[in-house]
């Protein structure tokens, strides 16, 4: 498909146009731009003229947007991030201490940011790209280093390295066992439950939990469904409901009492299911990258020895 790129207004217009809709002042965009005021305001005139609408409203010693001036810098704003963001990563690519990580969503935010903060301080010379990808069918990208993903080890062309695998138990808020007293498994009957969707096909969804472990009420089904793990989550925390928590990722909120774990009975995920470091069998490793993957695998290591299952109350 052809684009014609012919109808977009000069760059130099647009940037104008971005500087003033962001100050709501011509001469502060001026003063960014290192241009004069007149400048600034015959470029907006012009661009006005040209797609034929009105982008300003011009009030004594103010400017405001119109509803074709918000719309317009919205899509400006976000292309010139595009367009930096790109530059960064050219730039970036080219220094040997930058290392590219991907992780799921749910790991990434609930286990690896959490401790990003210590690696850092340890090694401040390695710039640390984080990129989340739920994508397990694709699971290394090119321009990634290593990965992080859950799996049963079946991908191809990959080295991997399994970290750690699961305990799965109900947890829930300690305001919701106030209105829902949970004493054992079958107190479930009248707690709503919150669950992901079933698109999530390597969840243990609350059917099959309750199933396996042996337990039998009349709803079995979530009552409430959401599409990511950290929404669920967050979700039980407020007292939504009774959610299913993976001791890898719920543990510090365990620790922190922001959820608790009312019962003892688990699923235990065993291997070849698990979160595995996988990496390319074509690419060397960098240093940088080297030191990034033993500190990932030391981290989950002390992390396994230290998980004796999710905590009870």
């Amino acid at each position: 498909m052809h684009n014609n790129f012919s109808k977009i207004p000069s760059p130099a217009s647009l940037i104008g146009f971005e500087a003033s809709a962001r100050h709501l002042s011509f001469t502060r965009a001026a003063e960014e731009l290192n241009l004069s005021q007149a400048a600034i305001s015959k470029q907006i005139t012009n661009l006005e003229d040209r797609i034929g609408r009105k982008l300003f409203i011009r009030k004594h010693r103010a400017l405001a947007l119109t509803k074709e001036g918000q719309i317009l810098f919205e899509g400006v704003s976000n292309g010139l991030r595009h367009i930096q963001s790109a530059l960064n990563w050219i730039g970036d690519s080219a220094d040997t201490h930058s290392v590219t990580l991907s992780a799921t969503t749910a790991f990434a935010q609930m286990w690896l940011l959490p401790r990003l903060a210590k690696f850092k301080q340890d090694n401040p010379h390695i710039d640390l790209r984080l990129l989340t990808s739920d994508d397990n069918f694709n699971p290394l990208d090119s321009h990634v280093d290593i990965a992080i993903k859950y799996g049963d080890d079946s991908w191809t062309q990959i080295h991997s390295t399994y970290l750690l695998s699961a305990e799965v138990t109900p947890v829930c808020s300690p305001k919701l066992i106030e209105k829902y007293p949970l004493n054992s498994p079958e107190d479930l009957e009248q707690a709503p439950l919150l669950d992901l969707d079933e698109h999530h096909w390597q969840w243990v969804h609350w059917y099959s939990w309750l199933q396996n472990s042996g337990i039998s009420i009349r709803h079995n089904q979530a009552q409430m469904e959401f599409n990511n793990i950290p929404m669920l989550y967050h979700a039980a925390e407020e007292g939504q409901g009774v959610a299913l928590g993976w001791s890898i990722l719920v543990q510090d909120l365990l620790e922190s009492g922001r959820l608790i774990a009312p019962f003892q009975e688990h699923i235990s995920l065993n291997k070849p299911w698990g979160y595995y470091l996988i990496q390319s069998l074509e690419s060397n490793l960098s240093p940088e990258a080297m030191r990034v993957r033993e500190w990932l695998i030391r981290e989950t290591e002390n992390f396994g020895h230290n998980l004796s299952g999710v905590q009870s109350r």
